[in-house]
């Protein structure tokens, strides 16, 4: 797309353009975004959005970055709104900072308050450009209880696992190839 292309990614998603011809948007009370992603999200529709009481719930931390869906290897959006990105091609470095500032004065021109589901991502956001919206935290609504044990041989026997095989998940955006969640020292 035009957005990955130019280093620029949730700017000229289009995909919610016509948001405000649906019922359901004329007639809600409050609007609640959440993952908003370069696919189907574009910041500069924030401002618009927000002629309702708005709602946005933070899971990473792409709103308050150039881009970056996490900031473990990286900092340089506390100190150098996101130039010089290590993730970045050099020819796209100053769209970097120019997606990271127009963030930053939408954020300024749009009224809505900010949400983050843990303390850890509170953290991050306080420290942000999204830090004046915090409004506090939402956990998420599937608590530890919603989940049950299962006895080991009994679960292998219903998947078809052999009983003696060594089994390990993984899952993570880019696979094995993202340095950010630890795919290398996987393989190692």
């Amino acid at each position: 797309s035009f957005e990955e292309k130019e280093g620029q990614s949730s700017l000229a998603a289009s995909a919610i353009l016509d948001l405000w011809k649906q019922p359901e948007f004329q007639k809600a009370d409050v609007v609640h975004l959440h993952v908003t992603t370069a696919a189907y999200f574009s910041y500069l529709l924030l401002p618009s959005l927000a002629a309702k009481p708005l709602v946005w719930s933070i899971y990473e931390a792409q709103p308050y970055t150039a881009g970056c869906y996490h900031t473990v290897l990286c900092k340089r959006w506390l100190q150098q709104q996101c130039r010089q990105c290590p993730l970045v091609a050099a020819e796209k470095q100053a769209r970097q900072e120019e997606l990271y500032l127009l963030k930053k004065a939408l954020y300024g021109m749009a009224s809505f308050a900010a949400v983050t589901s843990n303390s850890w991502l509170t953290g991050e956001v306080k420290q942000s450009i999204l830090a004046p919206r915090l409004a506090g935290e939402i956990p998420l609504a599937i608590g530890p209880e919603f989940f049950k044990r299962v006895e080991k041989e009994q679960l292998r026997q219903r998947l078809n696992i052999p009983k003696d095989a060594f089994v390990m998940a993984f899952a993570a955006p880019g696979g094995m190839s993202n340095p950010l969640y630890g795919g290398e020292m996987l393989r190692q």
